[in-house]
């Protein structure tokens, strides 16, 4: 298939190249004649400064460029801010594809088929240290079964440990000695490929974070993602985040042989208002 020689990329270059034409003339006759392509790059750039920040949310700065008419200095300088507001719009791009691809790597390791994903709100936390629980306002009448697994987006809570007819207890992964099977998997797909390492780690709480030790020799970098992949649990929780690998030290009982290796959980568990239980269609 042929590819599309006009498309809007290239229409904002020529508009821009226009005006940079435009901006070489008398001040009187470069005004005159502007009007049309600076009403033009204005109805191009606005949509994608809008889509951008609901995107990526209030706390990035605003990429809206404001073009104003004007003389031969005024339009360079509108150009070189048009220009400027292209290449961080591309900068933006590029990060979204790579969060798209981190999500669709993620993705592929879960089945979902098969499965009802329940919603429900966190009435309070509970528990302790020991066992922390969150009370659900969701129960059996809902589907809600002891064992089920309950996430946030791809990110393991835990699992339902309780229910009555309208709530549900859950119990949360990061109670203390929780130990889990993972898989230590890089997170981005476009990094050089590296086998997955499965082991068990265990929650600390000192570290609030789980902890493992491992060989020195084995290939784990700060960042790589740990899925479930515990037999233990259901097996439409296989695949689940369980925590990031955040820090990674030497061992000082055995420096030379092993090396600590300190997984956090992605999300504050704790603070949920909302979470999904995965209930099997029956």
């Amino acid at each position: 298939m042929k590819r599309q020689w006009l498309n809007q990329k290239r229409l904002l270059a020529i508009f821009a190249f226009l005006l940079l034409a435009i901006s070489l003339m008398p001040g009187k006759v470069s005004s005159a004649i502007a009007f049309v392509p600076y009403q033009v790059i204005r109805a191009m750039l606005a949509p994608p400064s809008t889509m951008i920040r609901s995107i990526f949310g209030s706390d990035h700065e605003d990429l809206q460029v404001h073009i104003k008419q004007g003389g031969k200095d005024e339009l360079e300088q509108e150009l070189g801010q048009a220009i400027a507001y292209i290449r961080q719009l591309e900068l933006k791009v590029k990060n979204l594809e790579a969060m798209i691809d981190r999500l669709t790597q993620t993705g592929e390791r879960i089945d979902l088929a098969g499965l009802r994903m329940v919603d429900a709100r966190v009435a309070s936390f509970s528990g302790s240290e020991i066992k922390p629980i969150l009370e659900l306002e969701r129960g059996s009448n809902k589907g809600l079964r002891k064992g089920q697994a309950v996430v946030h987006g791809f990110n393991l809570v835990g699992e339902v440990v309780m229910t009555t007819a309208m709530t549900a207890n859950v119990a949360l992964i990061d109670a203390i000695d929780s130990q889990l099977m993972v898989k230590l998997i890089p997170p981005s797909p476009g990094e050089m490929p590296r086998g997955g390492l499965e082991t068990f780690i265990q929650y600390d709480q000192q570290q609030e974070a789980f902890e493992v030790k491992l060989g020195v020799n084995e290939d784990v970098r700060i960042g790589d993602l740990a899925h479930l992949v515990d037999e233990r649990w259901r097996e439409e929780s296989h695949g689940f985040i369980v925590g990031k690998v955040v820090d990674i030290n030497n061992d000082t009982d055995r420096p030379l042989l092993t090396k600590r290796v300190i997984i956090r959980p992605t999300i504050e568990l704790k603070n949920l208002n909302r979470v999904t239980v995965l209930v099997p269609i029956e």
